[in-house]
């Protein structure tokens, strides 16, 4: 038979291709030397070579596993489901700021991987110490994201399907909070988040069908004239192709041919802003206005009748003030009290 290339997974994040020339089918187990250390494998893939492929890059399957292999395998893994418990308690002890997830052995448990997730980088040399000393095999120890946990590990997803990731995604792409906005979303950051506490893989799916289809749809804000209102576009469903329109008055959903039709009719004049109305002349003064009417009033009141009586009255006043006090001084020089301070004269005899 000629050789085929198949995709096996040792319980890690990515397949494992291999070659094999004889008979094989999804689903069968394999046994493959993967760094010196034997590991049984899931067959997922099974696919002919390319023209002119280099073989000598993929490994080579030893053998579909026996019952033999298969009990060994079972066993093997009941082992690594209590080996992670076992180790996660020796992190804890250590105080180390790691969570281990899971634990990979070789078929004769003399190589042990064990995956974990950090948000820092951990020093685990003393960790490393105690494992070696209670597992005797040799250990690897491979810090994972988030991300390759969720692919390992699996699950159900939102939708009610298997995750995407551990289904068909061979390679994780840049997701961003943008992509939901632009399909109109409700930005909830727990619902648009996967097992993997990061944005959803699947935002990306129709997020460039959102881009295309959103050209032909106007803006949000815009105003238009319907049944002879003003009304504004406060939503749009891009799967329904409609608008939602809104005023005072009340809301109404048209189709987007209904929109375009508005478009049509210029002397209705559908795309319309807001337009600046001045305010009556005649109730509007300007600043330099209310200064010439002040200056007005102040006029006005100097020509009236009691302004002037008064004003004359203040001056009489003060003309009346002024010969008070110079017929006073008059009458100081013509008959001087006798209090009044003067110089006397006095003779020889004492006689004035």
């Amino acid at each position: 038979m000629d050789i085929q290339i198949i995709g096996a997974r040792f319980d890690e994040e990515q397949l494992t291709y291999c070659t094999y020339n004889k008979e094989i089918k999804l689903g069968d187990l394999v046994i493959v030397d993967l760094d010196g250390f034997d590991y049984a494998g899931l067959v997922e893939k099974i696919r002919t070579p390319r023209e002119n492929e280099n073989m000598k890059i993929y490994n080579i399957v030893k053998r579909i596993a026996t019952p033999e292999d298969v009990q060994r395998y079972n066993d093997t893994l009941k082992k690594d489901m209590f080996l992670v418990g076992d180790i996660q308690k020796e992190t804890e002890n250590l105080q180390l700021n790691m969570t281990v997830f899971r634990v990979m052995s070789s078929l004769d448990g003399s190589k042990v991987k064990i995956m974990y997730t950090s948000q820092e980088r951990v020093d685990f040399r003393d960790l490393l110490k105690t494992l070696a000393s209670k597992l005797h095999a040799r250990l690897e120890l491979r810090q994972v994201g988030p991300r390759d946990r969720a692919k390992m590990i699996g699950g159900i997803g939102i939708c009610g399907r298997p995750l995407c990731c551990s289904s068909f995604l061979s390679a994780f792409d840049g997701i961003s909070i943008s992509m939901a906005k632009n399909q109109m979303l409700s930005i909830n950051i727990p619902k648009l988040s996967g097992q993997c506490g990061k944005l959803i893989c699947c935002l990306k799916y129709e997020n460039s069908t959102y881009t295309e289809d959103k050209k032909g749809f106007p803006k949000f804000g815009d105003v238009v004239k319907y049944e002879k209102a003003d009304m504004k576009i406060i939503g749009l469903n891009i799967l329904n192709k409609t608008i939602t329109l809104s005023n005072r008055e009340g809301r109404v959903t048209i189709s987007l041919d209904a929109y375009n039709k508005l478009l049509n009719k210029p002397e209705e004049n559908a795309k319309r802003k807001f337009e600046y109305v001045p305010v009556n002349n005649s109730s509007f003064k300007s600043p330099e206005k209310k200064v010439n009417d002040i200056k007005s009033n102040i006029q006005s009141k100097n020509d009236f009748p009691n302004s002037n009586s008064s004003s004359n009255n203040q001056s009489n006043k003060s003309e009346n003030d002024r010969n008070n006090r110079s017929h006073n001084n008059n009458h100081y020089k013509g008959n001087k009290p006798a209090n009044a301070h003067s110089k006397v004269k006095h003779n020889n005899n004492g006689e004035k």
